[in-house]
């Protein structure tokens, strides 16, 4: 999930699916990121930036991994949208007063054809002010009931049409997925985006807010223990958080903020490991807690966070929760011997709050945007 405020106003949006998971997806990420911020920044058309990204995958990367990605490029009026699709799940366009129209995916994924067979042609559509622009990978689509039905893009966009003005889409979309499957761990990597149409001024200022680019975000995946041990969750989720300017300003407190949280609920939530036994530096005591991640069979951990506006600045609201047994937690912030193993003496000097369920499964932090 990539964005970037347009030099003439508007902004820019990638959302895209490497095949594969882990290391191997991971390889084509940089140096996507890389292209991408270097077009944006020039103010070029979105279908030359899908076939530079086209042209370096090809290139560079083996011909097995290939990138399923939609490009939006949104004007500064925040009304005339922009978009080339190729390989993702259809996206939809919700407006205000009940009215949706679909982004069809036309093309294939980046990185299988070759320059001169790629076609950079994008689809443009005039939209009200407010219209929602939902987009998504196939993890959603392709989530599967206990009978092994597909969730499937007609049950996306039915849920999608029931959905109000004033209603949470992003939510109500993952309940019903949820439900559908009858687990809360989805099967595949999620990424599932909204993009609000707005007036978004030259410099990337909102035409009425004044934000400097900045919008209200909101990430929530789930990851499997196999994931876990492969390691880079913490770095995919500050990731996705610094798609908003003020959290990348933040990235290096966002990445110990998450660190630790995330840290803890493998270590005492998941693997239920006693503080004394945790030495990081001991290269065998890393191999046995890897190893008995990889033989976590139904284990999983939920990574939430929201970008919020908080006048007169912005607040990150982060949570981590496991589905561990209950462990309840004796441990007070302020008791400094018993809780700087649990890094959380690190979390109350970070942030303005932490807080900690009763039955030691989820940690909430808030942290404000100086």
């Amino acid at each position: 999930l990539l964005s970037a405020a347009r030099p003439g106003g508007g902004l820019y949006l990638l959302v895209g699916d490497f095949t594969g998971h882990g290391l191997t997806a991971a390889m084509g990420s940089l140096p996507v990121a890389e292209v991408f911020a270097r077009l944006t920044a020039q103010a070029q058309p979105i279908g030359v930036v899908a076939r530079r990204i086209n042209q370096l995958l090809t290139t560079y990367l083996p011909t097995e991994i290939f990138l399923a990605a939609t490009l939006l490029e949104l004007d500064a009026t925040g009304t005339l949208l922009q978009y080339w699709a190729g390989g993702l799940p259809n996206g939809v366009a919700l407006s205000t007063d009940g009215d949706i129209k679909s982004l069809a995916s036309q093309h294939m994924p980046l990185g299988i054809l070759d320059d001169g067979e790629f076609d950079e042609s994008v689809r443009s559509l005039k939209l009200p002010c407010d219209t929602r622009i939902m987009l998504m990978t196939d993890g959603i689509t392709e989530s599967a009931s206990p009978a092994q039905e597909h969730f499937g893009e007609q049950r996306t966009l039915d849920v999608l049409a029931g959905v109000g003005p004033d209603d949470d889409a992003l939510t109500i979309l993952l309940d019903a997925v949820t439900a559908f499957t009858g687990t809360a761990q989805l099967q595949d990597d999620v990424v599932l985006a909204q993009l609000t149409c707005r007036p978004l001024a030259p410099g990337g200022r909102g035409a009425s807010d004044g934000d400097g680019g900045n919008y209200p975000t909101h990430i929530s995946f789930t990851v499997s223990a196999g994931e876990l041990a492969d390691g880079g969750i913490t770095q995919r989720a500050v990731d996705l958080l610094c798609i908003s300017p003020v959290a990348e300003r933040h990235r290096a407190e966002l990445h110990t903020i998450l660190s630790e949280l995330i840290s803890n609920a493998i270590d005492h939530g998941l693997l239920c490991i006693d503080e004394d036994e945790r030495d990081y530096a001991d290269q065998g005591y890393q191999y046995r807690r890897t190893a008995r991640l990889r033989a976590l069979m139904d284990a999983s951990l939920t990574i939430s966070a929201d970008i919020l506006r908080t006048s007169p600045t912005w607040t990150a609201r982060i949570s981590v929760e496991h589905s561990g047994a209950p462990r309840p937690v004796l441990v007070q912030v302020g008791d400094e011997e018993a809780a700087s193993g649990r890094g959380l003496l690190i979390l109350d000097a970070l942030c303005d709050a932490v807080q900690i369920a009763p039955d030691g499964r989820r940690t909430q932090i808030s942290y404000t945007f100086d």
